[in-house]
């Protein structure tokens, strides 16, 4: 996976989740403005990271590098932020509730990056670099979902 497919691989995640909490809510709830925005933006705040976990242990980053995988993290959480406000999902909602969410700014601010600073932390204690006898090179494990990759 390379850093395209991330972010549409996050795109993807991001939309459906914020379709599936927005169908969950009642009828009355959806004339609400608050209360919609607010869900919204609570599935915002986490399904990126959710997704970007999954991306990333698909694909096997090394720990030691974070730093340098940072970087590109807080490209991508600005890249699907703005994405997500001209998403199909953001279209099918009604005119006054796409204006005022399109409003909210849900651009790369210093929380988020805080919050991708400790997925990439945690990603990177997930990672575990081990020799591979049969290669001869180094095999990244990842405990959240078992898989194993080289590593150059």
């Amino acid at each position: 996976m390379n850093w395209a497919d991330i972010t549409n691989f996050v795109m993807l995640y991001l939309t459906g989740n914020a379709y599936t909490v927005f169908s969950r809510m009642s009828t009355e709830d959806k004339k609400n403005w608050e209360k919609i925005r607010k869900a919204l933006i609570d599935s915002f705040e986490m399904a990126p990271y959710k997704a970007f976990t999954l991306a990333v242990s698909l694909q096997a980053v090394p720990g030691t590098n974070l730093d340098a995988h940072f970087g590109q993290v807080e490209r991508l959480m600005s890249i699907v932020g703005d994405r997500w406000k001209t998403c199909l999902f953001l279209r099918s909602l009604p005119e006054s509730i796409r204006a005022k969410l399109l409003c909210e700014d849900l651009s790369d601010t210093e929380a988020v990056k805080n919050k991708a600073r400790v997925i990439m932390d945690d990603i990177g204690t997930r990672m575990l670099a081990v020799p591979s006898s049969s290669v001869g090179r180094r095999v990244a494990y990842c405990y959240c979902c078992g898989a194993t990759d080289n590593l150059m």
